[in-house]
């Protein structure tokens, strides 16, 4: 009945040995609750944990495009080494191969190596390989030190809080008419979201998570938040005029209506304030670009160069089938020898399609540990959001808040997957950090569900063993 009573998978990653008993008037679950640490961060793991939340959000936000002096320095790696210093002072042990996906992600930065070997452009691909190693690791701090539904609800709200950020930043550049050749925002700082739409697909992701905020927030500054912070997101999104970030958001809200549990008032209720004000803020250049929607690939220029090259990397695709072009070699690859100058110009465009990208660059065996890697994450939500919804004699708040967590992460992966189809992005590291959060919350899920069943299976015991004695001294 309950999958995941006796998986091994969802044993706790700390000894928590040293939690003092529950309570007399606690129940055995309560009991088992506290000594798996299912609520509450050990103490030890703390300071790691608000070094990688404090580093996620620096990921997104990138203050090194804004103050020069940083990037000099190379935050990113002295990050990583910063905590897995404090990681290591800590006792901590990493947990990289205890966790789903690992293995797919490791066959897939496998693959990036010895396709680097038979590149088009060898020096990039395995620089650019070499710099992906500490996505392995950021999947590996993700899932250790994320093992608490404290530690996974504070990440979850800084992302909304970033999120929300990057919208009053991307609102700000249209005020201030500081737009691209194109009449559009550039989209934030320099790198991974520099692009509108790239900012659109990041700003839709974490959408989501407003919504958990709001509807599930135990505090009311949390709902307080949750409701800034989505009217932000929808400006922003809006306002990035990015018709792959429209669907993506549709995608997200369709979803997360769908499997929401509730109640019908409360999802319209809030649907109808987002869309106003979506509304309100909606630039009239926004309105004609959404419009060419349905008939882009007829009438948008566009439209036309990015079917073309899809066909282009499709041939790509299955001229280098086993090997790949090479990771990152697209668009040199494209431009030297596979460039459609009927239909996309002299130009040497990225592939606009994270499958195509996957496919062209690493071949067969790559774009195979790539699709394990981005779609597992929907089965593993979904398999412990159900198991979860199974004891429903258990009413804590906290599982109905990782209830909708689930559902809300189920959302928010739905919309950046749509928002991967239209764009080259599937070796980014949001990616990473998404699959991971993925898997922290389904594990948490997991080990919940496993606790719960044990002290039920403890509280039957001890009341049938009970009820032999009390039956062997009547007689």
């Amino acid at each position: 009945m309950y999958p995941f009573a006796r998986d091994s998978a969802a044993q706790p990653f700390t000894d928590d040995s040293s939690v003092d008993g529950a309570s007399s008037g606690e129940t055995d679950f309560d009991q088992s609750v506290q000594g798996r640490s299912l609520v509450s961060t050990d103490e030890t793991m703390r300071l790691p944990l608000l070094l990688l939340i404090i580093f996620l959000a620096s990921v997104l936000i990138r203050p090194w495009d804004f103050i020069p002096i940083l990037a000099s320095i190379k935050p990113v790696t002295l990050a990583i080494l910063g905590i897995t210093f404090a990681m290591m002072m800590a006792g901590i042990k990493f947990q990289y191969f205890r966790l789903p996906l690992s293995k797919s992600l490791l066959t897939l930065w496998i693959t990036m190596l010895v396709t680097s070997v038979t590149s088009y452009w060898i020096a990039y691909s395995l620089d650019f390989t070499i710099k992906w190693f500490q996505f392995l690791l950021l999947f590996s701090f993700i899932g250790t030190l994320v093992v608490a539904t404290d530690g996974l609800f504070n990440l979850t709200r800084t992302l909304a809080v970033v999120g929300g950020f990057l919208s009053v930043l991307a609102i700000h550049s249209k005020l201030t008419m500081d737009f691209s050749a194109e009449g559009r925002i550039e989209g934030v700082g320099n790198g991974i979201l520099s692009d509108p739409n790239e900012l659109a697909q990041a700003l839709v992701a974490v959408l989501p998570f407003a919504w958990w905020m709001l509807v599930r927030g135990q505090r009311v500054s949390d709902r307080l938040m949750g409701a800034v912070c989505g009217g932000l997101l929808s400006v922003g999104i809006v306002v990035t005029e990015s018709r792959g970030g429209l669907l993506s958001m549709i995608a997200a809200v369709g979803v997360l209506f769908l499997i929401s549990r509730s109640s019908a008032t409360k999802k319209f209720a809030v649907a109808a304030v987002l869309i106003g004000v979506a509304i309100v803020a909606m630039p009239g250049a926004a309105v004609d670009r959404y419009s060419t929607i349905t008939t882009a690939a007829q009438e948008d220029e566009s439209a036309q160069t990015r079917l073309a090259v899809w066909k282009a990397g499709g041939r790509m695709f299955s001229d280098h089938f086993v090997q790949g072009t090479g990771i990152g070699t697209f668009e040199t690859v494209y431009g030297s020898r596979y460039i459609d100058r009927r239909y996309a110009g002299d130009k040497w465009y990225s592939a606009h399609n994270s499958v195509v990208e996957a496919a062209a660059e690493l071949g067969i065996v790559g774009l195979l540990a790539w699709l394990w890697f981005v779609l597992m994450p929907f089965w593993l939500l979904w398999r412990s959001r159900s198991a979860l919804l199974e004891i429903d004699e258990d009413e804590s708040v906290t599982r109905e808040q990782l209830i909708v967590w689930l559902e809300c992460m189920l959302a928010a992966w739905t919309g950046f997957f749509v928002g991967a189809m239209f764009l080259s992005k599937g070796f980014d590291i949001p990616v990473v950090i998404f699959v991971a959060l993925a898997v922290a919350g389904s594990q948490i899920a997991n080990r919940w569900v496993a606790t719960y069943v044990e002290a039920a299976e403890a509280g039957a015991t001890t009341a049938s063993g009970s009820a032999a004695v009390g039956n062997t001294g009547a007689v």
